[in-house]
C-alpha cells in the first residue's frame, strides 16, 4: 500500500524558524497535504503525480518500515512535499510529517475511527490501518537528537528523546523543554505518549507534568494581554474570577471571609471561559484528570494573584516564575508540580490577604449607617453613628465650631475609630493600593451617592436597562423613580453608586460586603435632605427632585453653618 502527498501553495512556510524549532505544532496549517487516495505502491507509482481524484500530487511513500534504503526514499520524499525541496534536516521533517498524520486520522472523515462508518465503506478502513501503521513505525524507528534542540546530544530513536523529555521535566519544571514547547506541540507530545507508552500517560507523573504547563499557560496568556493591552485593565477580571467568588465591580472583590475564594468545583468552569478561545487550549484543558485539579486550582489561584498584584509590565513566563522564586517564600512548592501544596490556610492567607478581615473592637459601635444631614453626607460637627454621636465641638465654647478645629476632632475620632495604622491627617479614607489592603474600615458611601445623583437625567419616560447586577456600563436612570422607590430604577442606582465607591472613588475598604444594602439604607435620609434643602432654598417642587448640588457649598464653614441652621429650626 502507499499514501500519495498533494501539491500544495504554502509548504515553503514549513522552512520559517519558527517551524524548524517547533515541527509539531505545523498539522494545522498542513491539514490537507495528505490524499484520501489509498492504493498498492506501484498503482500509486504508475497513475504518476496525478491522484484517482485527479488532484496534483508533490510524493508517493510507500507504506514500509522506516529503515535502511527506505528511509533515504521516504525522506527525499519528504524534503519534496514537506519542505518544498529544502533540505531542512530529516529528523524535524519527519516529526512535522508526523503530526501532520495524527491530525488527520483526527479529523478526516476518509479515514474516522468510527467503526459503523468503517463498516459502511471498508475503504475508509483501509486508509486508516494504512496511516495507522506508518505513523506508529516512524515513531519507533525514526531518530532525533536525545535532548531534541541540543545539537551536542548524541543521535537516539524518537522514544528514547520522548523519556528524556520527561526526565528533564523532574530536573527542570517549568524551565524544562516540554514545558517551553508551544502548546499545540506539547498536545502533540501527549498524543505521542499515549501510543507509546500509555502507563506513564496514564500515570500521576503525567498529570504533574500537565500542571507544570498549565502555569505556563496561564501567565504566558496574562503576559500577552499585559502587553497588548497596556490601555486599560478590565481584561485583568477575567483572571480574578480564577480567584473571587463575586465582585463589587470590575477588579474589586467583595470580602466574604472564608467564602471569599472560589473552590476547585467552579474554578476550572471559569479557567475553561478563560481559554475557551483556542482549539489547543480547550484540547489541554480537557486533559487534564479531574482528580488533580483540585491542586491545580490553588497553584494557579496563587500564581495568578502574584501576577495581578505585583507584575505591571510584560515579561515572559519563565522569566516571571523565576523572579516569584526570589520574592516569594511559597513560590517553590507552588511552582514545583511534584512538591505538596502547603497547607490551604497559608494559601488562603495569601489570596484574601487584600481584604480587611480583622476588624478594629472600636468600629463595633460604628457598624450602622449614619444619614444624610446635609444634601452632600451626614452630620459634620458630630458621629453620624447611632450608638456614637461624638461631638467634633464643645457645645460650651462656640469658637470650637471653627472649621479648623472641627476638621481636627474630626479626624482624631475617624483615626480612632475606622483608621489602621497611623492614621491620616483628614481621617478620611484614602486611595487603596493593592495588594496592600485598605488602611481603613470606611468609604466613601454618602459622597458616591450624591456624585451618582448628579449624573442621573431627569426624563419623563421609563428608561431601558441592561439589569440590575451588572456593574459595568453607566445606566441613566429616572430620578423620579428612584425617589418613588420603584425597584427596577432604585436597583439601578444602587448598582451605579456602588460602581462609584469601588471603581471611580476607590477609596477605603471597597472589599468590604453588603454595600449595595447600605446604599438602600441611606436613600430615603438622602432624599429627606434634598426636600429638606428644596424648601430652604424655596423651590416650587418641595420633593428634592429639582434640587441642583452646588458643589460651591460642599465646603466645611458652609456644611457646618448648615447643619446649625437646621438646628435652630427645630
Amino acid at each position: 500500500m502507499s499514501i500519495v502527498l498533494k501539491k500544495l501553495d504554502n509548504v515553503e512556510e514549513n522552512t520559517s524558524d519558527f517551524f524548524l524549532n517547533f515541527p509539531l505544532v505545523a498539522a494545522q496549517q498542513n491539514a490537507d497535504l495528505i490524499s484520501s487516495q489509498c492504493i498498492c505502491f506501484q498503482c500509486a507509482t504508475l497513475v504518476g503525480l496525478k491522484s484517482v481524484f485527479k488532484e496534483d500530487l508533490s510524493a508517493i511513500l510507500p507504506a514500509v518500515s522506516y529503515a535502511g534504503e527506505n528511509k533515504g526514499y521516504i525522506n527525499h520524499q519528504l524534503t519534496i512535499a514537506v519542505t518544498a525541496g529544502l533540505a531542512t534536516g530529516a529528523a524535524g521533517m519527519v516529526q512535522m510529517f508526523m503530526s501532520i498524520m495524527d491530525h488527520t486520522l483526527q479529523t478526516k472523515q476518509w479515514c474516522s475511527s468510527q467503526s459503523d462508518i468503517q463498516r459502511s465503506d471498508p475503504e475508509i478502513s483501509n486508509r486508516r490501518q494504512t496511516l495507522e501503521w506508518i505513523l506508529n513505525d516512524l515513531l519507533r524507528t525514526c531518530i532525533t537528537r536525545e535532548r531534541f534542540s541540543d545539537e551536542t546530544s548524541s543521535w537516539v530513536q524518537y522514544p528514547v528523546a520522548l523519556r528524556w523529555a520527561i526526565d528533564d521535566w523532574e530536573q527542570q519544571s517549568l524551565d524544562s523543554w516540554i514545558v517551553q514547547y508551544p502548546l499545540k506541540g506539547f498536545n502533540q507530545l501527549m498524543r505521542w505518549y499515549s501510543r507509546l507508552d500509555p502507563t506513564l500517560a496514564s500515570s500521576t507523573r503525567m498529570d504533574q507534568v500537565k500542571v507544570t504547563k498549565l502555569l505556563n499557560v496561564v501567565i504566558s496568556k496574562f503576559m500577552a494581554r499585559l502587553l497588548y493591552d497596556r490601555h486599560g485593565r478590565a481584561w485583568v477580571h477575567a483572571f480574578m474570577q480564577l480567584i473571587y467568588r463575586e465582585f463589587n465591580a470590575t477588579n474589586v472583590p467583595r470580602a466574604l471571609d472564608d467564602q471569599s475564594v472560589i473552590a476547585s468545583t467552579h474554578f476550572w468552569p471559569k479557567l475553561e471561559e478563560l481559554l475557551k478561545d483556542r482549539e489547543d487550549e480547550r484540547e489541554f484543558l480537557d486533559s487534564i484528570p479531574s482528580a488533580c485539579r483540585p491542586a491545580a486550582c490553588r497553584r494557579v489561584q496563587v500564581i495568578v494573584f502574584w501576577a495581578i498584584f505585583t507584575q505591571n509590565e510584560h515579561a515572559t513566563a519563565t522569566g516571571f516564575f523565576h523572579k516569584l522564586r526570589l520574592r516569594q517564600a511559597l513560590a517553590p512548592p507552588l511552582l514545583d508540580s511534584m512538591e505538596q501544596l502547603p497547607d490551604e490556610s497559608m494559601l488562603q492567607k495569601i489570596l484574601r490577604s487584600i481584604f480587611l478581615e480583622d476588624r478594629k473592637p472600636t468600629d463595633i459601635a460604628h457598624d450602622d449607617v449614619p444619614p444624610f444631614v446635609t444634601p452632600f453626607g451626614p452630620s459634620i460637627i458630630s458621629c453620624g453613628m447611632k450608638f456614637c454621636g461624638t461631638l467634633f465641638y464643645d457645645p460650651n465654647v462656640p469658637d470650637t465650631l471653627h472649621p479648623d478645629l472641627v476638621r481636627k476632632r474630626r479626624a482624631e475620632h475617624f483615626n480612632r475609630v475606622f483608621q489602621h495604622g497611623t492614621g491620616t491627617e483628614t481621617g478620611l479614607p484614602e486611595p487603596v493600593n493593592a495588594p496592600e489592603r485598605p488602611s481603613s474600615e470606611h468609604y466613601t458611601l454618602h459622597m458616591s451617592i450624591v456624585k451618582v445623583w448628579t449624573t442621573l437625567q431627569h426624563s419623563i419616560e421609563a428608561t431601558q436597562t441592561s439589569g440590575p447586577d451588572q456593574v459595568g456600563g453607566r445606566t441613566v436612570t429616572l430620578k423620579l423613580d428612584v425617589i418613588n422607590a420603584k425597584e427596577q430604577a432604585t436597583r439601578d442606582f444602587v448598582v451605579q453608586a456602588r460602581k462609584h465607591i469601588c471603581s471611580e472613588s476607590y477609596r477605603g475598604n471597597i472589599y468590604q460586603h453588603g454595600l449595595d444594602d447600605e446604599i438602600r439604607e441611606l436613600l430615603p435620609s438622602f432624599f429627606e435632605a434634598l426636600r429638606v434643602a428644596s424648601e430652604r432654598d424655596r423651590l416650587d417642587d418641595k420633593s428634592g427632585l429639582s434640587y441642583v448640588h452646588d458643589w460651591t457649598k460642599n465646603k466645611l464653614a458652609e456644611k457646618i453653618a448648615y447643619e446649625l441652621s437646621l438646628k435652630e429650626t427645630r
